[in-house]
């Protein structure tokens, strides 16, 4: 496994940290917090890195204070979110990204991502409903749940952020982190019992594990 992040002074990989792929699979983004003189934090800071070299290609200026929400052939999306006291509402800002290309650029009324996520191979399209997965493609639908708590709150939080190993393996960030086989629909644990795994993504070919010493680390995928 090879350090990717480096722990600097002022940026840290916290529990709202979320990793994404670009859509070749050469570039991957994710967002740190920035700590804050009393200890706390500051703000995000989205970094992007090349995979394969191990290199930073861009980062977002503190003030945009955005983390990654998804990347397609358009770019990487970028999302701020604030509460606003005087009118008891959460508010949403987007911007569209283009790494070491050009700044971000605002798009208005842009929406979350769409319910249903497909897999990385194409064969299958899933979506959360009522504490399980619906599985469609291959043999119709099919219906995957589980009876653990844990797994249940995983399986909700594949509404804005599905991450895959392989073309239709996802993951579920259950109380172990978890391989969900949508072949088979049958899981398995990620990481061998009491490996640190905070957090892990994967294009297929690496994959990145964050432990607890907030390291992150990567190394290619043998299954």
């Amino acid at each position: 496994m090879v350090p990717l992040h480096p722990r600097e002074s002022t940026l840290r990989v916290g529990m709202l940290t979320n990793l994404w792929w670009s859509p070749r699979g050469d570039q991957l983004a994710f967002g740190v917090e920035r700590e804050a003189g009393d200890g706390g934090t500051d703000g995000k800071v989205t970094l992007v890195y090349d995979a394969a070299a191990a290199t930073r290609v861009d980062a977002t200026a503190p003030e945009l204070d955005a983390r990654p929400d998804g990347w397609t052939s358009k770019g990487l999306e970028l999302d701020h979110i604030s509460f606003d006291p005087g009118a008891r509402e959460t508010k949403r800002k987007h911007w569209l990204w283009q790494p070491g290309k050009s700044a971000p650029v605002p798009v208005e009324g842009a929406e979350p991502a769409a319910a249903e996520a497909r897999s990385p191979d194409g064969r299958f399209g899933v979506r959360v409903r009522d504490k399980g997965l619906l599985v469609t493609g291959e043999g119709g639908e099919r219906r995957f749940t589980s009876a653990r708590v844990e797994d249940q709150d995983a399986i909700e939080a594949l509404e804005s952020d599905a991450t895959w190993l392989g073309g239709a393996g996802l993951l579920l960030r259950s109380d172990d982190l978890l391989l969900l086989d949508l072949e088979t629909l049958k899981v398995r644990l990620l990481l061998p019992d009491g490996a640190p795994s905070r957090e892990a993504i994967s294009n297929g070919k690496l994959l990145l594990v964050s432990g607890d010493d907030e390291r992150l680390q990567w190394g290619a995928v043998t299954r």
